[in-house]
């Protein structure tokens, strides 16, 4: 009569959840009911009849953490909402660094452009131009040619 474990069952291929739970009161009669005349010195069927009893019932072990809110479980459990709203930020945070690295490719293109005008109008070859070259001026800056 004590409800200070918990019980986990793990079920053969095909057995379907259902059909256990159905034969759980039984198990219970079966079991309990002994020890709870003894307890209380009524019977079984008065004792359930006086809206006591036991209520068990079978959860798939994947749902105890973020989808039980049961009263007196093991540890407080999460809340699968927070998993939800975790991910949709991710999602967005994700595509808001697209967005941004589309931008920068574009800036990089578009100078890239004005470079290669420069380039031709100054005289370059078609081979120069594909290739850059980098130097340092006197100064220590970068320059790319």
């Amino acid at each position: 009569m004590s409800f200070s474990v918990h019980t986990y069952v793990l079920l053969k291929e095909g057995v379907s959840p259902e059909v256990i739970e159905q034969k759980m009161p039984a198990l219970v009669e079966q079991y309990a009911a002994g020890q709870i005349q003894a307890e209380t010195g009524i019977s079984f069927e008065d004792y359930t009849r006086a809206g006591n009893g036991y209520n068990y019932f079978l959860q798939p072990i994947q749902d105890i953490h973020l989808k039980s809110h049961l009263s007196s479980e093991i540890k407080p459990n999460g809340n699968i909402l927070y998993v939800y709203i975790m991910i949709a930020i991710a999602v967005f945070v994700i595509i808001i660094a697209c967005i941004g690295l589309f931008g920068l490719s574009a800036y990089m293109a578009e100078q890239r452009t004005k470079e290669i005008g420069i380039r031709k109008a100054l005289g370059s070859t078609s081979s120069q131009i594909v290739k850059r070259q980098q130097i340092i001026d006197s100064n220590g800056s970068l320059c790319v040619l």
